[in-house]
């Protein structure tokens, strides 16, 4: 009886971290396997620009970028800030920094100055760095997983994060596309959500200072990743208003969370191309009067329920949470966050891709 009951506990303990620890263990032997991460492309190849600039020459001049690793999509002019320019997604650079400056200081060791700036373009210095994209994947499925706890049973919230982990987009962003900025916006969105789901759940003595504080902070990341992501506010705001002791301070933290991010995609705009305004890559990317939200979801080319069928259980979770009075409110604001977030993202010319 006591080795049925030691194997019922240890099974609990693996099911209780396998939303953190599966996802984690994959998607770093396949992010290796891949190695697109050490030869950075695309959009995450000017997201890695940024985050070298400031590691390497302690500026976004981009100057020295260019010139040692290339431009290969010609975005490098100046468009009026006296530097070249990127119009791609700094965001992810707030997380690869900080990695980039011990990784920095392990190759000066073994190469030398010159020879880690060398070795920062391609091969294992950023393919080292880009994988705090992977951990922070594997972050963001655990806190989606804690997050639905609040609203959903254990086991329940726990099958559906790993079935995300495995079944949605984030697991190409998490792998073979972890140079890209998607994983790590996906960490500040869940762990917005994550943040706000706890306050639900605080007893009536605690103020959740800590909590608010992670969700200014987040909202201002995410703004950097791409300025729609303040759309999200809308979260926690929903808690602030269903529980009165929070609301004030509440309404002071997202408040400062999303002109935080404003005045830094704003900062970033004047200090690249002169201008606090306008859309970064022109103004031919955004139709407005042209967006596709239903191909958005439903083509064959790049449809997001065409090719990610388990979200459909996420449009039943919503159901349930607008249909229950106690989740309301909550639930609405979800249904605001993503309706939001489709049509925006149907807005741009590439929006199959």
């Amino acid at each position: 009886m006591s080795l049925v009951g030691g194997r019922s506990a240890l099974f609990r303990v693996a099911f209780a971290r396998a939303p953190f620890l599966l996802p984690l263990v994959t998607y770093l032997a396949l992010y290796f396997a891949d190695g697109s991460g050490f030869h950075p492309s695309g959009d995450g190849y000017y997201s890695w620009v940024f985050a070298r600039s400031i590691a390497f020459d302690g500026d976004l001049r981009f100057e020295n970028d260019y010139a040692l690793c290339g431009d290969p999509f010609g975005v490098g002019v100046d468009r009026g800030a006296g530097r070249p320019d990127n119009f791609f997604y700094a965001g992810p650079a707030i997380f690869w920094a900080p990695a980039l400056f011990v990784v920095r200081l392990c190759a000066s060791v073994f190469l030398g100055w010159a020879g880690a700036s060398a070795a920062s373009c391609v091969g294992w210095v950023p393919g080292v760095t880009i994988a705090t994209s992977v951990v922070l994947a594997a972050i963001a499925i655990a806190l989606s997983a804690r997050a639905a706890e609040g609203v959903a049973p254990e086991g329940v919230s726990r099958a559906y994060a790993l079935v995300l982990a495995f079944g949605s987009p984030l697991f190409v962003y998490a792998t073979s596309a972890a140079h890209y900025s998607h994983a790590s916006q996906t960490f500040c969105s869940a762990g917005l959500v994550w943040a706000a789901m706890r306050l639900r759940d605080l007893p009536p003595s605690r103020r959740g200072s800590r909590e608010w504080a992670c969700i200014a902070l987040l909202l201002a990341a995410g703004a950097v990743h791409r300025p729609h992501a303040l759309l999200y506010a809308v979260i926690p705001l929903a808690v602030a208003l269903e529980r009165p002791a929070l609301r004030a301070r509440g309404l002071v933290a997202i408040g400062a969370g999303v002109a935080a991010g404003v005045i830094a995609s704003g900062a970033l705009g004047v200090l690249l191309r002169g201008s606090a305004f306008g859309v970064p890559q022109g103004p031919h990317l955004i139709h407005v009067g042209h967006a596709h939200p239903f191909l958005l979801l439903f083509a064959i080319r790049g449809g997001f329920f065409f090719w990610t069928p388990v979200a459909w259980l996420a449009v039943v979770g919503l159901a349930s949470l607008v249909r229950d009075r106690a989740t309301r409110l909550l639930g609405i604001a979800f249904v605001v966050a993503a309706a939001a977030e489709i049509f925006v993202s149907s807005t741009p010319i590439d929006w199959e891709a």
